[in-house]
């Protein structure tokens, strides 16, 4: 989770998004959430495991929140989740579950969340919406939002640390220890019409999303839910990836966004690459190769630990 976690909300005249944009580094959602207690914080229980919830205190104790007696605050509280009732009636209905909330301190990591804004947050200067924080497991179920959220509401994505898996695929444990600095390890996907990779969120128990690499447009093409991922075999498994972590808005992870392309911050080609085996292998960098590509390996830094 980066410290601009809500950069999302950009690109926008309204009002509304606006004053979300302006109130980002209030929100002080971080790695630690080290300012989070500036909301109020509910934990729900639910099939898909626990979900967080978070609501901006009244307009009356906003600017004071930090400062108030702990019977002040349960006060305010209760009085920011009667003002936000109907909104969290329809995230119940959106994620399909009840939410029995109950009164949590602040989590320490908030991974894949959004920020669910009344389009009348703005009304006479007060500070609504709810943010939303997804289990793996429920990022995996979660449907569309439903049309009486998005025709309310307006939605706000947070980014998620993906590590980018250019390839995987199985390999002979005597080409393995082979592999030298030096040598070229082909990569099959970078070959085929389309290449296909992996975005694999960097949280505990995420599911991996496939995804389109366009070289040329250095972007990456989110899936279609009518494309069939591919079926690898995991023995002896080799995977390549991209060393260093790019964020990636969640809608367009799950393919919900307008903007079907994300354009990746820098070249893939420009990127340090890493070889795995079951532990670090060797790192290198992209080589073009006839009509795909292949990793030139600089240095390698353990041997396979494979049996």
């Amino acid at each position: 989770m980066t410290t601009d976690a809500l950069r999302q909300v950009m690109d926008s005249s309204s009002e509304a998004r606006g004053k979300w944009q302006a109130n980002a580094a209030a929100l002080g959602i971080s790695a630690t959430v080290e300012d989070a207690g500036f909301l109020h914080w509910y934990r729900a229980k639910t099939p898909l495991g626990k979900i967080f919830v978070a609501l901006y205190p009244s307009k009356r104790l906003s600017s004071a929140v930090r400062t108030l007696a702990r019977n002040e605050h349960l006060l305010d509280a209760a009085v920011s989740l009667g003002r936000e009732e109907e909104l969290l009636e329809m995230i119940e209905e959106w994620i399909n579950c009840p939410l029995d909330l109950e009164p949590v301190t602040t989590p320490s990591k908030i991974p894949a969340h959004v920020v669910i804004a009344p389009q009348d947050s703005n009304v006479d200067g007060g500070e609504r919406g709810v943010l939303l924080v997804l289990s793996p497991a429920l990022l995996h179920c979660l449907s569309p939002p439903s049309a009486a959220l998005e025709a309310s509401c307006t939605l706000f994505w947070g980014t998620l640390e993906c590590m980018l898996i250019l390839d995987h695929f199985s390999v002979p444990k005597q080409q393995l220890l082979a592999l030298e600095a030096g040598s070229i390890v082909l990569m099959p996907a970078s070959f085929e019409a389309r290449w296909r990779c992996t975005a694999k969120p960097c949280m505990e128990s995420a599911p991996e999303w496939p995804l389109f690499l366009d070289m040329g447009e250095t972007c990456l093409k989110f899936f279609s839910a009518t494309e069939e991922a591919r079926v690898v075999d995991k023995t002896n498994m080799l995977e390549i990836r991209c060393l260093e972590p790019c964020a990636i808005p969640v809608n367009q992870l799950l393919g919900w966004s307008d903007m079907p392309r994300f354009m990746l911050s820098q070249s893939i080609s420009s990127s340090v690459i890493e070889v795995k085996g079951e532990g670090r292998i060797a790192q290198g960098s992209l080589l073009p190769v006839a009509r795909g590509y292949g990793v030139y390996i600089e240095k390698i830094e353990g041997t396979a630990q494979w049996t």
